[in-house]
């Protein structure tokens, strides 16, 4: 498969896309370890610096999605880059996860922490168990600020056509198994917790993720899900559930 102009693109946005989540994710880990401790006062100072880092990782991440489909789009078009403002408000917290605050987004990890002390795990244990919890929000939340990036601006460009989920080599089979259709912008674009997926445009005649898709799954070679649904009732809806 010969590379392009667009190829070359791709593979820089997905390169970007999945530092700036393993940054993030590590940043708001770190941040949860080092208040030492999980009673209220380490809560309310943890709360604090995860949102403001959050925060601003959501801005970052919206931001560079922004830029690489305004670019990408008109790569595959007629040349002419359309980039759109973010609208204060529409990356908070609240807009994103059906309603949820920040404070009870980021009390999460002290909770993990908390019942695993309870329980009688010993506290360096405890504590990493609220730091996995944590960088697994954060990695959540930068699949949720691409996907409203995505839909935010493709939504009125007439020249899409529609998108298509971009998996990486490290994906789960979920995401390998629904990279095969290409979704209209507004109709779809479901994620699961913690996911690593890119998005791409696709303009009529022009569908680059489809030939990368296929060359990741047969590089990759793991089964498909075996049975995939749409959940409309979670706080990060539309997100994929594997049915067992």
């Amino acid at each position: 498969m010969s590379i392009t102009p667009v190829d070359r693109l791709m593979d820089g946005y997905a390169r970007a896309h999945y530092r700036y989540g393993e940054a993030i994710a590590a940043t708001i880990g770190r941040q949860f370890v080092t208040v030492g401790a999980v009673d209220d006062q380490a809560a309310a100072v943890f709360i604090e610096r995860a949102s403001s880092t959050a925060a601003a990782g959501r801005d970052g991440v919206a931001r560079l999605s922004s830029t690489f489909l305004a670019r990408q789009v008109a790569m595959m078009s007629d040349g002419e880059i359309r980039t759109v403002e973010i609208p204060p408000g529409a990356l908070e917290t609240e807009a994103l996860r059906s309603g949820l605050t920040d404070e009870q987004l980021w009390m999460r990890p002290m909770i993990t922490a908390r019942a695993a002390l309870a329980a009688g795990v010993v506290f360096a244990a405890a504590l990493a168990k609220g730091q996995a919890v944590a960088a697994m929000t954060a990695h959540t939340d930068v699949a949720l600020a691409q996907r409203w990036a995505a839909r935010h601006a493709l939504a009125d460009d007439e020249r899409v056509i529609g998108t298509r989920r971009v998996p990486g080599w490290s994906s789960c089979t979920m995401c390998a198994g629904n990279a095969d259709r290409v979704y209209r912008v507004l109709e779809l674009l479901p994620i699961h917790s913690a996911c690593r997926c890119t998005v791409s445009a696709v303009v009529a005649g022009r569908d680059p993720a489809g030939r990368r898709n296929e060359v990741t799954a047969r590089a990759a070679a793991k089964p498909p899900a075996e049975r995939v649904e749409i959940d409309h009732s979670t706080e990060i809806a539309p997100s994929l559930v594997e049915v067992t």
